[in-house]
C-alpha cells in the first residue's frame, strides 16, 4: 500500500463557512464521480487516508484564514486616490497599500476579509516526478494525476455547498481559478517535504496587460460605435469573447459552450438579416418591406440552414455532409443542447472544440459572402469590410460601389436595425400564431 501522500494548498475564490477541524473523505466510484464516504472531526486528511483510503481517494479539511483587506475595499482606496489628485487633493495619484486599510485593535488584525484554504490529501504518485519540472495541463480530466484528482474532487465539493437553500452560490474552483501556482507537501508518516506544482495557465488578475498599440487604440474606439450600432460582426465578437471568458478564465465550461452557441447563431441571424434586407428590405433605406423577410426569419433554424442560406451564399450546407457547418453541430449546437437540457458539465476539451467550431464557422460565412460581394455589396462591407475583401481577391468587385456609391447612402447600421426591428415584430406574430 502506497503510503506516501501529496497534500495540496489550495485558496478558494470564494469563503465557505466549514467549521473548523472537519475532515472529509471522498472515494470515486465506477463513473468517475466522488462520493462522501466518512466525516472525521478530528485528524487530518492525510492520516485519514492512509488508514482507510483506497488509492483514488480524496480526503478534504477547509481553513478559514483572516486577510486584508477586501478587494472592493482596496479598488475604492484606488478610485479615492484617482479623485483625490483630479480634484487637486494630491499633487500625483498615490498608491494604495493594503496594509493602510486594516484596523489594528489590540495587536490583533481585524480584518473584513478571509479566504478559504482547501487542505487536500491523496495518494502521491511517487512513479512520476514531472510535477517538478512541467506544468500539469488540464486538456482532459485525468483523475489518476494527483492534482488533477483535487482540483476534482474540491470542485464537486463547492457544487454541493452551492446547492444549499438560502445560501449565495459561490465561484467554483475551476483549474483556471487556481494557480498558477499550487503549495503542497509530499507526506510520509515522519517527514514532510515541501514543493510547488505549476499550472499550465498564467491567470493572474493582478497582473497588467501590455500596453496598446496605435491600431488597437483606434479599432478600441471603433468598437464603441460598432457595438452602440448593433453591428453583427461586433456582436459576434462580443459574445465568442464571452465565451473564452468562461472556459480560459473561469473554467466555466458549460456556460462557454453555450456561449459559443450563442455566437454563433447572432452570427447566422444577422448575417440572414442583413442578406434578406438588401434582397427584400429596400436596403439602404429603414423603411422597407418587411413580410419576406419575416416569412424566412420565423423559421426554425435548422429549416433555415437547409433552405435560406445556399439560394444567397452558395457553399456547403448539409449537416451530413463532413464541414465547418457539420462541426459546428457536433461540436457546438449538439453540446449546448446537452449542457441546457440535461445539465451536462463539459470538459475542457469540449469547451475548446466549441470555440474553434465556432470561429471555422465564422471564417466560412465570411468567405462565402465575399465570393457574393457584388450580390450584397453593404452586407459584404458591413461584415467582411474592405481589409477581408482585399485578402480574399473581391475588393475589385465593389471597390466602385464601397467609393462612390456608399458615402451618398444613409447610414446603414441605423437603417438595418430601424428595419429590423420591424422585421421582428412581425416575425414573433407569426410564430405565436403559426400564420406563414
Amino acid at each position: 500500500m502506497n503510503n506516501v501522500v501529496d497534500v495540496y494548498f489550495i485558496p478558494l475564490p470564494e469563503m465557505l463557512p466549514m467549521p473548523k477541524n472537519v475532515v472529509n473523505h471522498f472515494q470515486y466510484d465506477e463513473r468517475d464521480t466522488p462520493y462522501l464516504a466518512s466525516t472525521a472531526f478530528s485528524g487530518t486528511p492525510a492520516d485519514l487516508l492512509r488508514q482507510n483510503g483506497a488509492p483514488l481517494d480524496v480526503a478534504i479539511r477547509l481553513t478559514l484564514v483572516p486577510t486584508a483587506p477586501a478587494e472592493i475595499a482596496v479598488r475604492t482606496a484606488a478610485a479615492v486616490s484617482v479623485s483625490e489628485y483630479v480634484t487637486g487633493v494630491t499633487d500625483s495619484v498615490n498608491p494604495v497599500n493594503p496594509a493602510d486599510l486594516v484596523k489594528y485593535s489590540g495587536g490583533s488584525m481585524q480584518s473584513p476579509r478571509a479566504i478559504t484554504v482547501a487542505e487536500i490529501a491523496v495518494f502521491a504518485d511517487t512513479e512520476s516526478e514531472d510535477d517538478k519540472l512541467n506544468p500539469i495541463d488540464v486538456e482532459i480530466r485525468d483523475l489518476p494525476v494527483p492534482l488533477l484528482r483535487a482540483i476534482d474532487c474540491i470542485q464537486h465539493f463547492v457544487r454541493a455547498y452551492n446547492v444549499l437553500p438560502d445560501r449565495e452560490p459561490v465561484a467554483i474552483p475551476t483549474y483556471p481559478r487556481v494557480g498558477p501556482m499550487i503549495v503542497y507537501g509530499r507526506n510520509t508518516a515522519e517527514t514532510w517535504e515541501h514543493r510547488i506544482a505549476s499550472l499550465s495557465h498564467e491567470n493572474n488578475i493582478g497582473k497588467p496587460p501590455k500596453a496598446l498599440n496605435s491600431s488597437e487604440l483606434r479599432q478600441w474606439n471603433s468598437n464603441v460605435q460598432l457595438l452602440a450600432s448593433g453591428d453583427v460582426s461586433a456582436r459576434f465578437e462580443e459574445a465568442l469573447a464571452d465565451a473564452i471568458q468562461l472556459a480560459t478564465r473561469q473554467g466555466d465550461y458549460a456556460g462557454a459552450v453555450i456561449a459559443s452557441a450563442q455566437a454563433a447563431e447572432v452570427l447566422l441571424d444577422g448575417l440572414l438579416g442583413l442578406l434578406l434586407w438588401e434582397e427584400c428590405g429596400d436596403a439602404p433605406h429603414h423603411d422597407g418591406p418587411t413580410d419576406e423577410a419575416a416569412a424566412v426569419l420565423a423559421k426554425p433554424l435548422r429549416r433555415r440552414l437547409r433552405t435560406a442560406y445556399h439560394p444567397r451564399l452558395g457553399g456547403q450546407w448539409d449537416l451530413g455532409r463532413e464541414g465547418a457547418l457539420a462541426r459546428w453541430d457536433r461540436l457546438v449546437a449538439s453540446p449546448r443542447n446537452r449542457v441546457v437540457h440535461r445539465g451536462y458539465r463539459p470538459l475542457a476539451d469540449e469547451a475548446a472544440d466549441s470555440l474553434n467550431a465556432t470561429r471555422e464557422l465564422d471564417e466560412y460565412l465570411r468567405s462565402l459572402l465575399a465570393s457574393k460581394a457584388r450580390e450584397f455589396p453593404r452586407t459584404a462591407l458591413m461584415v467582411v469590410r474592405e481589409e477581408g475583401l482585399k485578402k480574399a481577391g473581391s475588393w475589385s468587385r465593389i471597390r466602385a460601389f464601397a467609393t462612390k456609391t456608399a458615402p451618398g447612402e444613409p447610414p446603414w447600421r441605423d437603417s438595418y436595425a430601424q428595419w429590423r426591428d420591424r422585421v421582428d415584430a412581425e416575425t414573433e406574430i407569426r410564430q405565436r400564431t403559426g400564420s406563414k
